[in-house]
């Protein structure tokens, strides 16, 4: 019980983590607001557009912190599809990371996998 507790709080948490990537620091310049959409390889080496990578980020964000917290609060409430949000979740993070790549998501990327592999082989 406290394991499932804790883990859904942790998932809540690394939700939590997401969304501060869709809601630019308070004293951010609008041009450095959202510097790790524009300057990601997307926009510099692809060609994309800083404004499409933009926009299509902050909607990999968001869904990636929705269902986070909705398999946190499943999991909270002892469901057992919270694995379904969890790995969805987790795999849109992923795709996040691999399109925005920054050395410092190293760890993001790992706890990513660590859901992932939790909610294949855990059953609480």
């Amino acid at each position: 019980m406290w394991a499932q507790f804790t883990v859904g709080i942790f998932l809540g948490l690394h939700g939590l983590v997401h969304l501060l990537y869709v809601t630019p620091p308070e004293k951010a310049v609008e041009a450095e607001a959202f510097d790790t959409f524009t300057t990601c390889w997307l926009v510099t080496k692809a060609g994309i557009k800083a404004t499409v990578a933009l926009k299509l980020g902050k909607t990999l964000m968001t869904l990636a912190t929705v269902g986070l917290i909705l398999s946190s609060i499943a999991l909270s409430c002892s469901q057992s599809w919270w694995t379904i949000p969890a790995m969805a979740a987790a795999g849109v993070s992923l795709a996040f990371i691999f399109l925005y790549w920054k050395i410092g998501m190293v760890g993001g990327a790992l706890i990513d996998i660590g859901i992932i592999v939790l909610a294949l082989l855990w059953t609480p």
